[in-house]
């Protein structure tokens, strides 16, 4: 005992590792606000509508953002990775015509996404079985996606380390949210007056976001912000921009498959209602989930500067903090075997019980990830996002067989046996890869 209590502070010690688990800290804080409100919008939708308007309202904003996915690339990896070089450099112009190169691209993928769920919504309604109102309701939805404009705002907030910022704009969504769901809720406003609240809140959100990187990068550079696109020295500056960015973008796509595209699956494999209960699930899962991808949003930064300074803490910062996070993660799975059916029951009310299993699953497979969830960073800091790509994509594919293969047999316990197996997979396969190319420097 007094071996492990000598070894964690020493880790403590850590300067790197403390500046990440600090930059977590503040964004954890942001999500325990945001998380707790969200559980208030959940519980107000889950007392005012039934279950199959939970589900509908579920779907469309699921379709929504799955064509967001689809259509924008988010650069804010890119962002990290080019501009921590360019700022070490001492080149501001670079990073700025960086950041107007990339802010482009998520303006244009945002108008992409809405075109694309205008245009595929009425298709959809044929599988998940919405009537031309319920169309309506998704295309006006996507409508949203054209200023949907937060992955280079987001990659600029992280590179300057104000993790504050984001986590204070990261309460703004589930605030407004809940707000917009409580006037929907007091006036019986049915599905309409629901996905209205979701509406409103995107678009806040994305335009605020923007707003606050503005005023951060006011802050910090001097002259003007934009100096023009100017692609062929952004091109010049940066060489393997695109290739980065579109091998990023390919893992986006495997996430989204576990996101988005498994609660419209389960839509059309088990009707509306089953989806209103994966995404119950699901998102009281995100308690581990959202500490996944946070932990990696914080850690990139000083992973990248690790790698680009030959430093030795690069491979021990990335092991020593997944044993950190997942160590705590298995402890809050615990909890949640104890008390997810009676949570849910008294959240969302007994019509939404049969999700406990699942939930049980999906957190499971959220403290597998914690363990290594600084593995797909390194990749990324090492400039080799394409060997963790491929990876993911061995251990989604895995998940797609598992979701359809046992869905005969298990039915909504599917997808979450299918997320345990590929977090397993992932955190093996990912962990070997790593150790190995960071022996040797390219």
């Amino acid at each position: 005992m007094g071996a492990l209590r000598s070894r964690l502070q020493r880790w403590g010690d850590d300067a790197h590792l403390g500046r990440v688990f600090k930059n977590f800290g503040l964004l954890l804080s942001g999500r325990g606000v945001a998380g707790i409100i969200s559980l208030g919008t959940l519980a107000l939708m889950g007392h005012g509508l039934t279950p199959d308007q939970f589900g509908t309202v579920v779907l469309v904003q699921t379709f929504a953002m799955t064509a967001r996915g689809l259509m924008t690339i988010q650069p804010w990896a890119a962002v990290i990775h080019f501009g921590t070089n360019a700022l070490e450099r001492g080149e501001e112009g670079e990073f700025k015509r960086l950041v107007a190169y990339t802010g482009v691209i998520d303006l244009v993928g945002g108008f992409g996404a809405a075109v694309l769920g205008i245009l595929v919504a009425s298709v959809v309604a044929e599988l998940l079985g919405w009537n031309p109102q319920i169309v309506l309701f998704a295309q006006i939805y996507s409508s949203a996606l054209v200023v949907a404009i937060e992955a280079t705002p987001k990659g600029i907030l992280r590179l300057f380390d104000r993790y504050d910022l984001l986590s204070l704009q990261g309460i703004l969504r589930p605030f407004l949210r809940i707000v917009g769901v409580a006037i929907a809720f007091l006036n019986d406003a049915g599905v309409l007056g629901y996905l209205v609240a979701f509406y409103l809140t995107d678009l806040a959100h994305y335009l605020s976001l923007c707003l606050i990187a503005r005023s951060e990068m006011r802050r910090r550079m001097t002259g003007p912000l934009f100096v023009g696109i100017h692609a062929a020295q952004v091109h010049r500056d940066c060489p393997s921009l695109w290739r980065y960015m579109l091998t990023v973008y390919s893992q986006k796509l495997l996430d989204l498959v576990q996101r988005r595209f498994a609660t419209l699956f389960a839509g059309v494999l088990f009707g509306t209602a089953a989806a209103g209960l994966y995404k119950v699930a699901w998102d009281l899962s995100n308690v581990l989930a959202k500490p996944v991808l946070m932990l990696r949003q914080s850690i990139l930064p000083d992973l990248s500067r690790l790698w680009q300074s030959h430093d030795p803490g690069f491979r021990r910062l990335t092991f020593r903090s997944g044993l950190i996070a997942g160590s705590v993660s298995a402890v809050i799975f615990g909890v949640v075997v104890v008390v997810g059916r009676p949570l849910i029951e008294a959240i969302m009310g007994a019509a939404y019980v049969d999700a406990a299993p699942l939930l049980v699953l999906l957190v499971l497979a959220g403290t597998i990830e914690l363990y290594g969830f600084a593995l797909r960073p390194a990749g990324y800091g090492m400039g080799r996002p394409g060997v963790i790509v491929t990876i993911n994509t061995l251990a989604m594919l895995i998940y797609g067989g598992l979701f359809f293969g046992l869905t005969s047999r298990f039915g909504l316990l599917a997808p979450g046996l299918a997320s345990v197996a590929a977090a397993l997979i992932s955190l093996i396969s990912l962990s070997i890869a790593v150790l190995q190319m960071s022996r040797t420097r390219p």
